[in-house]
């Protein structure tokens, strides 16, 4: 066979070397010979791309980690709002607290939401009469879990407090660890009712019955929100 025969078996209609050809041609190990085309995962060694091989910052918005088992709960983010000044209600049906709430985005619908928070309560009695409140929390709209009473005087609720002392101001707290399945922004709030037992009850956010002065006070109410990782 003649060598121009030879040539015309190697080479292409162009003059480029068709592929057929190369099936006798090392693989480089050179990176930066790679011009066109993509490197094939298989040929990336275990233990190859290391941290020091990442840029400074790891870009994965629109992505999806997955974690491996047993590495999740790790705390995404973190939001919190106080209030300081006082709030005072005297409805037997739950109202909100003005001001006492807080909204979060999770990152993932996977993700739970992990509730803290403290509210400073008091309430007025009579003589011989007992005062007291309801307390819960919402999602939005959406009432998170309470408890059930079966006296038509008591509402469901997380907490509360029903007793015969005057002035005294304590800290009602709550924790949950929700799982509202939504990358959509949600907002938490309480809500506060008085007692039904005694008509004229009033219910005190961030201070105590300022009736008697050798008792006046007031308090911070806080919640804050976690969102963990699934």
């Amino acid at each position: 066979m003649s060598k121009a025969r030879n040539l015309a078996d190697l080479l292409d209609s162009s003059g480029d070397v068709v592929s057929g050809a190369l099936d006798n041609v090392p693989a480089s190990n050179d990176a930066s010979a790679l011009t066109t085309g993509t490197l094939p995962i298989a040929r990336i060694a275990d233990g190859d791309i290391t941290a020091a091989k990442l840029g400074s910052t790891l870009d994965l918005s629109g992505k999806t980690v997955t974690l491996p088992a047993g590495t999740g709960g790790k705390v995404l983010q973190v939001v919190s709002t106080q209030k300081i000044d006082a709030f005072t209600t005297t409805s037997n049906s739950y109202v909100d607290i003005a001001g006492l709430n807080v909204s979060i985005t999770p990152t993932a619908a996977s993700s739970k939401i992990f509730i803290i928070a403290t509210i400073q309560l008091s309430t007025n009695t009579g003589s011989n009469e007992y005062g007291g409140w309801y307390l819960r929390f919402l999602r939005d709209a959406n009432s998170l879990p309470v408890g059930t009473f079966g006296n038509a005087n008591q509402y469901s609720a997380a907490g509360g407090l029903r007793w015969q002392v005057n002035n005294t101001m304590t800290t009602e707290a709550y924790t949950y660890l929700d799982s509202p399945n939504t990358t959509a922004s949600i907002n938490y709030k309480p809500q506060v009712a008085a007692t039904t037992y005694d008509s004229g009850r009033i219910v005190y956010v961030n201070r105590d019955n300022a009736n008697n002065s050798n008792f006046s006070g007031t308090g911070v109410s806080t919640i804050t929100l976690m969102e963990i990782a699934a």
